[in-house]
């Protein structure tokens, strides 16, 4: 992991973004947390090293919106999707985008760790040499998508 990596938290429920807050940080982790999308789009900038976690759902604008806006922008930035149980279908256009990793509520605290830390040394990697535009496209691509859901309490790993 990149000393420089940050941790971006878009979360709207304070309850959840305070928990979210004081145990990454109890992890060692940088983090930055914004209300909404529209916040995170105004001050993130694509040399920010780290990773984005957001809900799926967001009531100012989507999580989809959001990463939407980013591959405009082309910031590579890798996205850990938060989704609800029986959300998972909601989440396939964002698979298709290249999402890093979908957590589906509740997931363990170290499944979610685990996903920051191999996110943020994603980025490190994809940050630490010029990229043709194909490699790019390959770095969206969904057959990178890793899913690591939390189905009836047993930790699956999906890799397509």
């Amino acid at each position: 992991m990149c000393l420089s990596s940050t941790l971006f938290l878009i979360e709207d429920d304070a309850a959840v973004e305070n928990a979210l807050h004081i145990s990454m940080a109890l992890a060692g982790l940088k983090i930055e947390v914004y209300p909404s999308g529209q916040a995170f789009l105004a001050a993130y900038t694509k040399d920010q090293r780290g990773c984005l976690l957001i809900n799926l759902s967001q009531p100012e604008m989507e999580a989809l919106t959001v990463q939407q806006e980013l591959i405009r922008r082309n910031c590579q930035i890798p996205i850990i999707f938060m989704t609800e149980i029986g959300t998972i279908r909601r989440s396939l256009p964002a698979m298709q985008s290249g999402a890093f990793c979908l957590l589906e509520k509740p997931f363990p605290r170290q499944l979610l760790l685990d996903s920051i830390r191999a996110a943020m040394e994603q980025d490190c990697k994809n940050r630490s040499a010029p990229k043709s535009q194909a490699e790019t496209d390959e770095i969206r691509s969904p057959l990178n998508f890793i899913s690591c859901l939390n189905l009836n309490n047993i930790n699956v790993q999906l890799c397509q």
